[in-house]
């Protein structure tokens, strides 16, 4: 191997690490590193039928994992993306508290969406501490 070709071969090994990492220099998809703590994804699954008792236009089935390497604290909350003459626009729902989740447990609840449905209705959720990539 000539000493240009050994140069080539080692800048585009360089190169692939780099791009197999986040900014940070974690590996991307990593989050969070070592003893960053909790950190929550929030997935819609699907509406359901709200309980007579409740007073809410639907209801959301969520599910809250804990992606983090610590348990911990926090909170998630749907959102919906509705689009209008002006743009999207994002309308929140309630929040839903977490206390002491384990690093990969999953929380299920159902959420009251009080706001009028989005047309068409897509979901999200937004958490706090969430991913970090």
């Amino acid at each position: 191997m000539t000493p240009r070709v050994g140069r080539v071969v080692w800048f585009v090994a360089i190169v692939g690490a780099l791009a197999s990492c986040g900014r940070d220099g974690s590996p991307k998809g990593a989050t969070p590193g070592p003893s960053d703590g909790p950190a929550f994804e929030m997935v819609v699954l699907r509406q359901v039928t709200c309980g007579s008792e409740i007073s809410a236009t639907t209801c959301l089935r969520v599910r809250v994992t804990n992606r983090g390497n610590r348990p911990g604290d926090g909170y998630c909350r749907p959102r919906a993306t509705e689009s209008g003459p002006k743009g999207e626009k994002t309308v929140w729902g309630e929040r839903l508290s977490l206390r002491e989740v384990a690093p990969n447990e999953a929380v299920t609840a159902t959420l009251a969406w009080t706001k009028p449905l989005p047309s068409p209705p897509r979901f999200g959720g937004h958490c706090e501490p969430g991913l970090r990539l």
